[in-house]
């Protein structure tokens, strides 16, 4: 089996198909050959952070309105999902990251 070093905690782990953000099974199944602290597997290969960090530059100072949230998932929405991905629980995942989980896309 092929193996590679992990960019992020060094742990020397076997090539696996990389999950939906959304698989906790599937991602718990990766940590349990990582460091514990990896950041790679603590951010979900960085989906969750880039998500949140799109929805706070394309929402800017509107984001607490249900309009500007809409267009914000809207325009990230292609960047961020992967095949397989829960979209709910992603949005609510960068949601909750970027600091607007007091209101939801799909409550609006």
């Amino acid at each position: 089996m092929a193996t590679h070093e992990c960019a992020y905690c060094n742990a020397d782990v076997a090539e696996a198909p990389v999950p939906p953000a959304s698989d906790d099974a599937g991602w718990s199944a990766l940590a349990s050959t990582h460091a514990e602290d990896c950041e790679w597997i603590a951010t979900r290969a960085h989906r969750i952070v880039e998500a949140a960090k799109r929805y706070i530059a394309v929402a800017g100072q509107d984001a607490g309105s249900c309009e500007a949230l809409r267009w914000a998932w809207a325009s990230i929405r292609p960047y961020v999902l992967a095949t397989g991905d829960d979209e709910d629980d992603v949005r609510a995942r960068a949601e909750q990251a970027a600091g607007h989980d007091d209101i939801h896309v799909e409550a609006c």
